[in-house]
């Protein structure tokens, strides 16, 4: 259990810091993280979460990524139509950030790995959201159990 003032557990919804690299990001909370997100969000794709929780799992943390196959950002969002095209919106969907000193990031073309610049920008416009019901009553029973489990509630 979390010590005073420390969180018992943390849940993120389709997350755009996991396109950060920061150089101490597993000097993270020993509390269990569960991260929920659609693998069809073209905001905050669901790669770098990927690799985030691959390289927290390596240096020992409890992290779990729950995906929702065909879901959208804000899936969970009742008042949206299953699908909206906002074509006008910015995405750092193929942006990764570097920390390379405390403070100091170098911003990288995800598919590259080169230095994002005007002439090769990684923010793009466009992005889809999209209510999915079948996800979002799996992402109600998934956080029930998660909370269920972390509190030893019946």
């Amino acid at each position: 259990m979390a010590g005073p003032g420390e969180f018992a557990a943390y849940l993120a919804f389709y997350p755009g810091g996991c396109g950060v690299r920061l150089l101490d990001e597993a000097q993270v909370s020993n509390q269990p993280l569960r991260i929920f997100h659609g693998t069809a969000d073209d905001q905050t794709i669901i790669a770098p979460c990927r690799e985030y929780v691959e390289r927290l799992r390596q240096a020992g943390k409890d992290v779990v990524l729950i995906e929702y196959p065909e879901a959208y950002h804000s899936f969970d969002a009742q008042a949206l139509p299953p699908s909206k095209f906002e074509a006008e919106v910015l995405s750092s969907r193929n942006c990764t950030s570097i920390e390379q000193a405390e403070g100091r990031f170098a911003v990288l073309h995800r598919d590259t790995g080169q230095p994002a610049s005007r002439a090769a920008p990684c923010i793009s416009r466009g992005i889809t959201q999209g209510y999915n019901p079948h996800a979002h009553r799996q992402a109600i029973q998934d956080v029930r159990a998660f909370l269920s489990a972390t509190f030893k509630l019946p």
